[in-house]
């Protein structure tokens, strides 16, 4: 049986990353994130939030 769900993986937890990421998510995809810093929210960018609607 084929399946209909949509997946997406994301290279990359930047500002732009986790955007692409929300944005796709809320169109009902299935989206995995990977980053490799293990120092979450560090850098530039860092403390930039998507805030609840």
């Amino acid at each position: 049986m084929k399946s209909s769900a949509r997946r997406v993986l994301v290279i990359g937890g930047s500002m732009s990353g986790l955007f692409s990421a929300l944005y796709l998510r809320r169109r009902g995809w299935d989206v995995d994130v990977y980053e490799r810093s293990s120092a979450p929210l560090t850098g530039r960018g860092a403390g930039h939030h998507d805030p609840p609607r």
